[in-house]
C-alpha cells in the first residue's frame, strides 16, 4: 500500500493534454437539437434548389420533424434528413454510402441526392 500513496500522477499526465482533450470532447458534443433554425434553413434552401428543377412533388410540413440524437439528425416525413456536423467531423456512415454514389448536389441511380451547406463552422449535409 506504501507504493500506492507515494504515487506522482505529475509525472505521467501533461497539463495541456488533458485540457485540450477535454476540450476536443466538448466540441464533438454538437447537438443538432441546438442548432435546429440553421438545419431547416438548410433544407428550405435545399428545397429551393431542387423545387426549381420540378424534383419535388409535394413539400411536406417542415414543422413536422424528428431528431435522431444517435445520428445527430434532424428526420422530416418524406423529405428526407439534415446531419449537424462540425467542420472536422465524422460524416455518418448513411451520408458516406449516398456521397460515393453522387456528386454534391446531383441525383444517384436511386433518385436520392445530398447537399452540403456550411454555416457558422458546422455543415448541415441534406440527404434526400
Amino acid at each position: 500500500m506504501k507504493k500506492a500513496d507515494n504515487f506522482d500522477a505529475s509525472k505521467w499526465l501533461i497539463e495541456n493534454k488533458i485540457t485540450t482533450q477535454s476540450r476536443l470532447n466538448e466540441e464533438e458534443k454538437i447537438s443538432i437539437e441546438d442548432h435546429k433554425d440553421e438545419a431547416l434553413e438548410a433544407v428550405n434552401k435545399f428545397i429551393d434548389e431542387f423545387k426549381s428543377q420540378g424534383l419535388f412533388e409535394f413539400i411536406p410540413d417542415l414543422n413536422n420533424y424528428e431528431i435522431d440524437s444517435s445520428t445527430n439528425s434532424l428526420n422530416i416525413d418524406e423529405l428526407g434528413s439534415v446531419y449537424l456536423i462540425s467542420n472536422e467531423g465524422p460524416v455518418p456512415n448513411e451520408v458516406k454510402e449516398l456521397m460515393k454514389d453522387s456528386n454534391n448536389g446531383e441525383m444517384n441511380e436511386e433518385g436520392a441526392t445530398w447537399k452540403k451547406y456550411p454555416k457558422n463552422g458546422y455543415y448541415y449535409i441534406v440527404v434526400s
